[in-house]
């Protein structure tokens, strides 16, 4: 009998990435995950045949923190992960949120593929 797949994380997120790729990728590191973000209103779908300025548009006010996760990204150093990037409007409002609301001292992006 195939096992299935582990639940994701946030739509549009892989949570096998982190289950499978992260030990690997990074041993010594204390993944926060999606714990500290909650998203509103991801719909993947809503996302094919938008340009760029449109996927910056859809996303605005899409990511927040939650509120106990301040004092746990103050200060830290975050690596986004991401499974494709497309017009990096999803990245690049996650990492202005985690930098400006949870006073991240760094966020960096690992990205599996980029759509040309």
């Amino acid at each position: 009998m195939r096992k299935s797949p582990p639940p994701r994380i946030l739509p549009g997120s892989i949570n096998q990435l982190f289950r499978y790729g992260l030990d690997i990728l990074l041993p010594n590191a204390c993944p926060l995950c999606a714990e500290h973000v909650a998203a509103r209103g991801l719909c993947s779908d809503c996302w094919r045949g938008l340009t760029s300025k449109k996927r910056l548009q859809n996303v605005s006010g899409v990511f927040l923190l939650k509120h106990d996760s301040l004092d746990a990204l103050n200060g830290k150093n975050i690596l986004l992960i991401d499974d494709v990037l497309t017009t990096v409007a999803t990245m690049e409002s996650c990492a202005r949120l985690l930098m400006t609301r949870g006073k991240a001292a760094s966020v960096s992006a690992l990205v599996l593929l980029r759509v040309m």
